[in-house]
């Protein structure tokens, strides 16, 4: 697994024909090493994160996997369903990590688990992917496939509605 350590949506840009959408800037980028003995990857240090964007692991310098692109992933997907930023509300970053480390979630709105069942189905993955612990937080195939089956769950709703 490669953990790219910086997923925010200023990071994707389209190709030049806009057919495909491109995943930018690798610059804080791990790849993660296989123990043999564990036989399980090993955890990382990169150092204490800044911004305004990332897990609370990396706001406390902790040992870290592919957990914290899962974390930003929550992050882009709010702003995606929102259309703000995480505490949008919070213009100091040193204020948003506090509140990140002390465990808080961005606001959500819960008008948007009763507007249609896509949204509700966002809130739901954002929920998962903002748990506090890493541990706690799905993989990022957990993630795709909760994705892929809500897909087909609002699919099957719209079509019923016909």
């Amino acid at each position: 697994p490669i953990v790219h350590q910086d997923v925010k949506l200023d990071q994707f840009f389209f190709n030049a024909d806009k057919s495909e959408v491109i995943l930018n800037d690798f610059n804080r980028a791990e790849f993660m090493l296989w123990d043999h003995r564990q036989e399980a990857y090993c955890k990382y240090k990169e150092g204490y994160g800044a911004g305004n964007w990332r897990s609370p692991e990396e706001y406390f310098d902790e040992y870290l996997n592919e957990k914290v692109d899962v974390y930003s992933l929550g992050n882009n997907m709010y702003s995606l369903l929102t259309g703000l930023w995480v505490f949008n509300d919070e213009p100091d970053f040193g204020e948003v990590q506090y509140l990140v480390r002390q465990g808080k979630k961005p606001y959500i709105d819960p008008r948007y688990k009763e507007r249609s069942l896509a949204e509700s189905k966002l809130v739901e993955i954002i929920g998962k992917c903002h748990e506090y612990y890493e541990e706690e937080r799905p993989s990022i195939f957990e993630v795709v496939e909760f994705l892929r089956e809500s897909l087909e769950e609002v699919h099957g709703a719209m079509d019923g509605n016909k």
